[in-house]
């Protein structure tokens, strides 16, 4: 089902600029809802060199802000992009940022004190081949690690022994790297130690690490063929607060490399689809060459970032890309038909006309394939100017789904029914609604519904979503100057939507007479209608329901305004300047109220934004400082006082200054978001009738800083601050009109402390502190419970172990909420997960959560979450 973004954007983020690879993330967000129900908040990230996104669940830690940790973060050293996705309970989404994504500068973390390292500590080498725990074949065995983030290394000092055998003689070594090109060993387990001394003497502990050799001759699978399959199995089974939801899903990837063809096919059957639901299960196929990629099945393809953006597509992508021109061909489908749950009103009557002794018969719950057919076509002037035009097509299929499902159930209310101990009536939904077959109905609806000789099917504009039918034309252009320092984009997006093909324009009269115009043979009295113009109606058929009714302003002289002000257009520009130590960036967006695509459900219309930002990077890369302004108008297309405008500034500051030194994190930003609507209308006997003003500001503050400190054992320490105050500029104002008026302000305050300490090579704890506290509302009239007020502390223990080859990882952990204020209520959760490994191809990882939740004024809750998952390589 389309899901309507019809709200403003509401999320408020400082954005995280820099980090130091070897450091956990914080992400912190507020998500001003304007009292719609928040059901779940995503942190979707993934490093620059992948191609999709992971996804992380937000944590509400009070008043709609939401907090998650990223620890697993890329230890590969590479940037991070990431935004966020607001799922609320009616059905809408919201994302920011709605484009691009954000980006973190991941800094290799180096320390070059050398004078300050421990006999026991271990050297921090990059192992390149074989990669601890793997399981690789004879021909590959060769032994590669990365010593660059070691300082003053002695080459004559190192020795590599695999097994308790000194190799380091077959060996070469240079101060930032080592490596053993070929090797005669055994199949099974062998363990690699490397011992590193630097040139002032100090001895670092050795590094060790295992894999495992099979033999090639016994690989029937890839003995003469590069190839590799991945299986693996999902279940989990949960009960929360006595809601029990148990499912399981396979997986297999299966790849082949045949030097000119690459071919990769994943295959995802989820115990979760549902005939009556959009699909759950995923089935893919790529081929890839130098020039060609076919994708085939299910894929989320990047087409533009208006147009379509991540959605799914179920059908084909064709892309080809030579030196002068590219093509990029889509087809498929958006969405499967959908026919509707006989038992959820797929089906029903929704009219009793007494009069004419007629019943008539509905269709509601279902979804219309949605059949999608995309072009890009770009060209390439040189290396320095790419042009592309992008043509987009997405319609419903109306035959998709049928007027009649004789599977349905259907709801009778008792008023309508004559006999109540017939046989038919099969269910009650309540005191007054009964239940039965659609198949008796048919047979004996003269018994249930008085008077009524006979029955209607509507065939069109049903009670569901209406079918509809989506163009879309664009073209972009970018030029890449002085070797990719300078670069400038521009594109302009054109949209027709027809909301509802049900009462679509089928003769030249209906246009003609389109919104009340004389008879006269022209559009809207201007525009000759040209005779073999319903020729063009499968690129896009013209309707009463149209958006927009014209796409320009037909009274206008000034072609170019026309064109920018069109209300259905996107128009953006972008120019980026990478000098010196600076990264400038200038972006204009103006997206138009009625602009509107069926493959991009998270795009915001009818704003105006205007943005100028400076990255900077000082001091040989040690500080990080971020500046940005933006300008923002939401309601674009109303009179000027009513639009809401927004003005943001933000400064952000990441410190690194080295070895035995803290790493700070500095960012605050402010938000004035306001409107030039000057006083309350009043009616001639001067009472109050609307009170439109709005004025808020918001100022957000955040600080983090990190730290090593040897304290018996090296702990990793991370402590986080983030604090959001939002005024309501016109509180005395507004309150004095309106006693029962609720202020929109809030305060908000968090503070967390984490603790990772190493207790030894097999061993670790991470403990966790975070104390939250808000308010919001007004307390000028206590009756009215304006005023809510919360604190909220957390406490996460949790104790790791790495080790042997069964029991490869163990966790241990205990989380404990205590909410005190608006809600009193205690959260106790224990938490058990493993990964064992039983053979050198099969592995075992599973999870148990036990939660036991004391709410005030209401029952106790034990709820339980369990999942595994079984994973094969061969």
């Amino acid at each position: 089902m389309l899901i309507s973004i019809s709200f403003p954007q509401t999320i408020q983020h400082n954005p995280i600029e820099s980090s130091l690879s070897n450091q956990l993330i914080n992400f912190n967000i507020f998500v001003d809802t304007d009292n719609k129900e928040v059901t779940k908040v995503s942190l979707m990230y993934k490093n620059i060199n992948q191609s999709e996104y992971l996804n992380k669940d937000m944590i509400l830690i009070g008043n709609n802000n939401f907090h998650c940790i990223l620890e697993d973060h890329f230890y590969n050293k590479l940037d991070i992009e990431y935004y966020f996705i607001v799922e609320f309970k009616n059905g809408g989404m919201i994302s920011k940022p709605i484009k691009d994504s954000y980006l973190i500068n991941i800094i290799e973390y180096k320390d070059d004190y050398w004078a300050d390292l421990n006999t026991d500590e271990q050297a921090e080498l990059l192992i390149l081949s074989p990669l601890p725990g793997s399981v690789i074949y004879k021909k590959d065995v060769m032994i590669a690690a990365s010593m660059f983030s070691l300082n003053h290394v002695d080459t004559d000092n190192i020795n590599i022994l695999i097994d308790g055998k000194n190799v380091t003689n077959k060996a070469l070594i240079s101060d930032k790297f080592l490596s053993i090109s070929s090797l005669n060993l055994s199949t099974g387990d062998h363990e690699i130690i490397i011992d590193i001394t630097n040139k002032f003497g100090m001895r670092y502990s050795p590094f060790k690490w295992k894999f495992t050799i099979k033999d090639d001759n016994k690989s029937w699978f890839n003995k003469n063929i590069n190839q590799s399959l991945r299986y693996w199995s999902s279940y989990s089974n949960s009960n929360i607060n006595q809601n029990k939801l148990e499912y399981y899903d396979h997986n297999l990837i299966y790849d082949v490399d045949l030097n000119w063809l690459k071919i990769n096919s994943n295959i995802k059957i989820s115990s979760l689809d549902n005939i009556h639901e959009q699909s759950k299960d995923r089935y893919s196929l790529t081929l890839k060459n130098e020039n060609v990629k076919l994708y085939l099945g299910d894929f989320y393809p990047y087409f533009n970032t208006y147009i379509l953006n991540g959605s799914r597509v179920r059908g084909f992508n064709l892309h080809s890309e030579y030196k002068f021109l590219s093509i990029d061909l889509i087809k498929g489908e958006l969405q499967r038909a959908v026919q509707g749950n006989p038992y959820d009103n797929s089906l029903y009557i929704s009219e009793i006309d007494t009069i004419n002794h007629i019943a008539t018969i509905n269709r509601n719950n279902y979804a219309f394939k949605r059949e999608l057919t995309a072009l890009k076509l770009g060209v390439r002037f040189t290396d320095k100017i790419l042009w592309n035009l992008n043509l987009f097509k997405a319609k419903d299929n109306i035959n998709s789904v049928y007027s009649l499902t004789p599977s349905a159930q259907l709801e009778i209310n008792d008023q309508y029914i004559e006999d109540f101990n017939n046989g038919y009536l099969t269910d009650t939904i309540n005191d007054s609604t009964y239940i039965m077959p659609y198949k008796d109905f048919i047979l004996s609806y003269d018994d249930f519904l008085y008077n009524i000789d006979s029955v209607n099917y509507l065939n069109d504009n049903w009670a569901g979503d209406k079918p509809q039918d989506n163009f879309i034309i664009g073209s972009e252009i970018l030029f890449n100057l002085d070797e990719g320092k300078t670069q400038i984009h521009s594109e302009v997006n054109l949209s027709m939507l027809n909301e509802n093909l049900w009462e679509s324009i089928t003769n030249s009269m209906q246009l003609d007479t389109l919104g009340g115009d004389s008879l006269d043979g022209k559009f809207m009295g201007t525009i000759e209608i040209p005779e073999d113009i319903f020729k063009y109606s499968d690129i896009f058929q013209l309707g009463f329901n149209q958006v927009p009714i014209s796409p320009i302003d037909l009274t206008s002289d000034n072609r170019l305004n026309t064109l920018l002000n069109m209300p259905s257009v996107i128009y953006e520009f972008d120019s980026k300047f990478n000098y010196g130590n600076h990264s400038v960036k200038y972006l204009y967006e103006k997206v138009g109220p009625q602009f509107n695509s069926l493959g991009n459900l998270y795009t915001q219309s009818n704003i105006l934004k205007k943005s100028l930002s400076d990255r900077m990077r000082l001091f040989e890369n040690r500080l990080y400082i971020y500046i940005d302004y933006t300008q923002q108008k939401e309601g674009i297309d109303l009179v000027k006082d009513n639009m809401i405008k927004t003005n943001i500034g933000t400064f952000n500051l990441s410190l690194y200054p080295g070895a035995n030194l803290p790493n700070i994190n500095i960012g605050f930003s402010n938000q004035d978001r306001f409107n030039d609507i000057p006083e309350a209308y009043f009616s001639e006997d001067s009472t109050v009738v609307s009170d439109n003003r709005e004025h808020t500001y918001t100022s957000n503050y955040n600080f983090s800083i990190s730290d090593k400190i040897l304290l018996i054992k090296e702990h990793d320490i991370n402590f986080s601050m983030f604090i959001s105050d939002k005024k309501d500029m016109l509180l005395d104002k507004k309150i004095l009109l309106n006693s029962e008026y609720y202020s929109p302000r809030s305060h908000n305050e968090n503070y967390s402390i984490n603790i990772l300490t190493g207790l030894n090579k097999s061993w670790s704890s991470s403990l966790s502190y975070n104390l939250s506290n808000f308010n919001n509302g007004n307390d000028n009239i206590d009756s009215l419970n304006y005023y809510q007020e919360q604190k909220i502390t957390s406490l996460d223990l949790s104790l790791k172990y790495s080790g042997v080859h069964f029991l490869d990882r163990f966790k241990l952990g205990f989380n404990s909420i205590n909410g005190e204020g608006y809600q009193d209520f205690i959260y106790y959760n224990f938490k058990l997960s493993a990964n064992h490994k039983l053979f050198s191809d099969l592995k075992i990882i599973w999870n148990y959560d036990y939660q036991m939740k004391w709410i005030a004024n209401d029952s106790m809750y034990k709820d339980s979450i369990f999942k595994m998952k079984l994973i094969y390589d061969l």
